[in-house]
């Protein structure tokens, strides 16, 4: 779960295909993600081939190995200038039952207005999700707003736009129920588990090993900001995702 992406490693990462919701496509193309000069990518492009009008083709990369709290991991990552999600999050499930931990859901280019995306060049998209078909809410979720101008002045990124920069996101996954994030070396705000972000608290806690996934999807819908123009996914400068690093380390007793 930690990777200098040197090269392609398939014993260590695999693409999957399951999609989101119209317009997305993932594919396992090469071309649409890769490792090239020490940068693990994820790019979009235009295919309007698909009849059922899925024309945002894109990809998802899951680590092969999973892991549980105690841990932390942390990611170097430059975003796509699309309006999209470029993720990078913590998984085990379906959409009924699943732990779920985003370190980022982040768009620097939201095209919607009046919106809550609005914030997105600006805010870390960090959150969890738990969901449980057994119980009654079946999903609880609780959501950070971290700011990058929350950062220290004297941190050189704190000016820097998600898609300006590499920044380095990360998540210390404390024990069952506690889960505190990191952007740029300081602490970006913090989730409870059983938290919901209906202001009430449910006796839940984290029990599943998560793999690791990064991807890159869009949605019309303004909570993700808003579909790009199709434009966009023909420039090679700005609809490419780039992991430069991930290291993942394990709490052990000396």
């Amino acid at each position: 779960m930690s990777d200098e992406f040197d090269t392609w490693n398939s014993s260590k990462w695999f693409k999957s295909t399951w999609n989101y919701g119209v317009p997305v496509f993932m594919s396992s193309s090469n071309t649409n993600s890769g490792v090239t000069d020490g940068k693990l990518w994820i790019k979009a492009t235009l295919n309007e081939a698909n009849a059922d009008g899925r024309w945002f083709q894109t990809a998802r990369i899951h680590s092969k190995a999973e892991t549980k709290y105690p841990m932390y991991t942390e990611a170097r990552i430059k975003t796509a200038h699309i309006s999209a999600y470029n993720t990078y999050w913590l998984n085990n499930g379906d959409i009924n039952n699943r732990d779920e931990i985003d370190i980022i859901e982040n768009n620097s280019k939201p095209s919607c207005t009046n919106c809550e995306a609005e914030i997105f060049p600006e805010r870390m998209n960090s959150q969890y999700f738990q969901a449980d078909e057994n119980e009654t809410p079946q999903t609880v979720r609780n959501k950070g707003t971290f700011l990058r101008s929350g950062l220290v002045d004297a941190n050189p990124l704190k000016n820097k736009g998600w898609n300006e920069d590499y920044h380095t996101y990360g998540v210390w996954w404390k024990d069952s129920k506690n889960i505190q994030f990191y952007l740029d070396g300081e602490p970006a705000g913090s989730v409870v588990v059983g938290q919901h972000n209906d202001g009430q608290t449910y006796n839940r806690e984290f029990t599943r090993d998560l793999e690791i996934i990064f991807d890159l999807w869009t949605n019309e819908a303004g909570w993700l900001g808003g579909l790009p123009p199709k434009s966009d996914l023909g420039d090679d400068s700005i609809n490419t995702m780039r992991i430069d690093w991930v290291r993942t380390w394990k709490l052990e007793d000396e």
